[in-house]
């Protein structure tokens, strides 16, 4: 439901905000940058991240927040817990939630030209690894395929993958010199079929079959993507 500006601003002085990231590259990138925006928007002075595989733990300066990134989980307090004066306030849901929901419909629709902002701070302080700044060529097409997690059973109804036809007309639209195939495994229904049509029709191309970080450095150098559904290309 709608929380009317007045009510939404009634809440305790917050000093720090303390984020768990959830999944895999995509979302936990969208999850803290969703972080520091709601700390930045809120006056929040600090932000605790729970890192994973992806951020190199330490103490960040992004803007007017002080980012902590810490290995390991961290212990959720409840709700109640979390309200006690003093307290770092910590949210039991995962933020990546917020960022797919329709911000239009909220009394502080998001600016996505200052989260996207947020995105390239985190990822430029604070990455694991360094990125390939070298693009491909203007006339390579890079293809993701979407595998793994969302073909397993019970296969999750909201990550329906695009159908073959979705990565054909991308390689229709235009003469391309050559056309890049990253995929994490062949458990997504349309590999074979589309492996047997690029073949069929004499279109170059190559297989990767990489983990997600071969699959992030060379969708980063890309700059033609299709891509399926779900966060991964769109946090790079």
């Amino acid at each position: 439901p709608k929380i009317p500006k007045r009510e939404a601003l009634a809440c305790p002085k917050l000093n720090a905000l303390t984020v768990g990231l959830y999944g895999r590259f995509g979302n936990q990138v969208l999850e803290a940058a969703m972080g520091l925006y709601i700390s930045e928007s809120l006056g929040i002075p600090q932000l605790i991240l729970q890192q994973e595989d992806v951020f190199t733990p330490g103490e960040y300066s992004i803007e007017r927040t002080k980012v902590s990134i810490l290995p390991g989980r961290l212990q959720v307090p409840t709700p109640r817990e979390a309200m006690i004066p003093g307290r770092a306030f910590s949210p039991q849901s995962h933020l990546h939630g917020a960022f797919l929901l329709n911000w239009m419909d909220s009394p502080y629709p998001l600016d996505y030209e200052r989260f996207s902002g947020r995105i390239r701070s985190l990822t430029e302080r604070a990455l694991r690894f360094r990125l390939d700044e070298r693009p491909f060529p203007e006339n390579y097409l890079t293809l993701s395929l979407r595998g793994g997690d969302v073909f397993q059973n019970p296969v999750p109804r909201h990550y329906g993958q695009p159908p073959l036809s979705h990565y054909q007309l991308a390689v229709l639209s235009r003469t391309w010199k050559k056309v890049v195939v990253v995929f994490e495994d062949d458990s997504n229904p349309i590999f074979t079929p589309l492996r047997t049509w690029l073949k069929e029709n004499h279109i170059p191309h190559s297989l990767l079959q990489q983990d997600w970080l071969g699959d992030l450095k060379t969708i980063y150098r890309s700059r033609h993507v299709c891509a399926p559904a779900g966060s991964f290309v769109h946090a790079i």
